[in-house]
């Protein structure tokens, strides 16, 4: 498994949390819950492309 494509998917993970955090308060619902969505998802989705690739 590729660590660095790993941290770079958790990271990207954090800041969509953090962006869907911004955008909720600033009264933009769907986006917010769409970025709040994709946070969790971006590490768990390059963790299963790399494992498809080995």
């Amino acid at each position: 498994m590729d660590l660095m494509t790993l941290l770079f998917a958790t990271a990207a993970g954090l800041y969509s949390l953090k962006a869907a955090r911004d955008e909720w308060r600033e009264g933009h619902r769907a986006s917010g819950v769409f970025l709040a969505v994709l946070g969790p998802v971006l590490p768990i989705a390059a963790w299963w492309i790399m494992r498809l690739g080995t």
